[in-house]
């Protein structure tokens, strides 16, 4: 019984340094307070526990220690939006914001009728905006199990071949004329020319759900290619300055003390091919928050993004354009489109996102609005 007592010290020494003011539950939310008089006699036993659990003696730490024990012991973590991998890789899990895990497996693959309707809806607004002078490029983001497979724990086996993603795509390649670009291959080639030149830079976060700037300059590299015709420089030749980077993953299981901050490169020597970037400020058109690049070309193409959180390539494509629109799905408004007249209107999505985003076109196309 003493020694129980008296547990929490060491641990506490251990791991004290990983209390933080901004997060003090670790689950994104604020402690419970102490039920009021307004609270409803009903709530207050609910409201008194959850109080108590909230202000219990080194929580934050002891939460610490558990999910350390779990990570470094068992490989596993009881957050179940993170997956534990091999080498300290850690996976987003969610079956409410996209389903990567399903991907991974091959569990989410859709019938012959969902791929027949969605290339009829996405042909449909791919002939409705080239009417209109603007060719709509979808843009296919790869989640970080498929770039980085290897270090998923085998109980959940190989990647799935086809993926939802893959078989998506070879229907529209093969039932349509839609530009489809997937970076896929073009990050699995810098990641094996990474590794047979020994660094260990990464193109995807280690703790962190999404991809670092090497990814995303990979991926503008690919769009400029396909779309410009312009070579971008390659990786290897750019200076890249490594800097910390505090990670989605690892501060959901409070571990950022533990494993430390994950590395994020900052990269410089690209623009001698394309103009510089003169403007870089965010407006409201009408009512939403949309990023504009403008360069020093004298005359130039417009290009829009539509995008989730897999954006950081529009900076190393805009300067190749005069205008850049950027706009989250959330905040895009089809008057950008209508204004701007865009060249290119690229429709980005991770492929956690990609089937229900696909399968409900009628919600996320770029002419979504005219419809209504």
């Amino acid at each position: 019984m003493v020694v129980f007592l008296f547990l929490p010290y060491p641990l506490w020494l251990m791991f004290s340094p990983a209390i933080t003011d901004d997060d003090p539950t670790g689950e994104g939310r604020p402690l419970a307070v102490w039920p009021g008089e307004e609270t409803p006699l009903s709530d207050y036993p609910g409201a008194v526990t959850s109080y108590v659990e909230d202000h219990l003696p080194f929580r934050s730490q002891l939460i610490t220690a558990n999910n350390s024990i779990d990570m470094y012991a068992f490989h596993e973590s009881e957050i179940g939006k993170v997956i534990v991998g091999k080498n300290n890789f850690l996976y987003f899990n969610s079956e409410t914001e996209g389903d990567p895990l399903a991907d991974y497996t091959g569990e989410n693959l859709l019938t012959e009728d969902e791929l027949a309707g969605i290339c009829a809806d996405l042909t449909a607004t791919s002939d409705e905006l080239k009417a209109r002078g603007t060719t709509l490029v979808f843009l296919f983001i790869p989640n970080k199990s498929t770039v980085y497979p290897e270090y998923m724990p085998d109980r959940y086996g190989e990647h799935a071949d086809p993926s939802c993603m893959q078989q998506i795509e070879d229907y529209l390649r093969a039932n349509s004329d839609l530009v489809i670009i997937d970076p896929t291959e073009a990050m699995l080639a810098q990641k094996a020319e990474d590794e047979d030149n020994g660094t260990c830079k990464d193109i995807y976060f280690r703790y962190d759900t999404h991809w670092n700037h090497r990814g995303a300059y990979v991926t503008a590299g690919v769009l400029l290619d396909e779309l410009c015709g312009i070579k971008a420089a390659d990786l290897d030749d750019l200076e890249q300055a490594p800097m910390g980077y505090a990670a989605d993953l690892e501060r959901l299981i409070k571990m950022t003390d533990v494993l430390g901050e994950d590395t994020e490169y900052q990269l410089s020597g690209y623009v001698d091919r394309t103009p510089e970037i003169l403007e870089y400020h965010i407006f409201s058109e009408p009512d939403s928050k949309i990023l504009r690049l403008m360069t020093d070309r004298e005359e130039g193409d417009t290009l829009v993004i539509k995008c989730d959180s897999f954006s950081g390539f529009y900076y190393y494509m805009a300067g190749a354009f005069k205008y850049t629109y950027v706009a989250t799905h959330d905040n895009y408004d089809l008057p950008l489109i209508q204004t701007t007249k865009p060249k290119y209107l690229i429709w980005e999505s991770a492929e956690r996102y990609l089937p229900e985003r696909l399968l409900a076109w009628d919600e996320t196309s770029p002419l979504a609005e005219e419809g209504k």
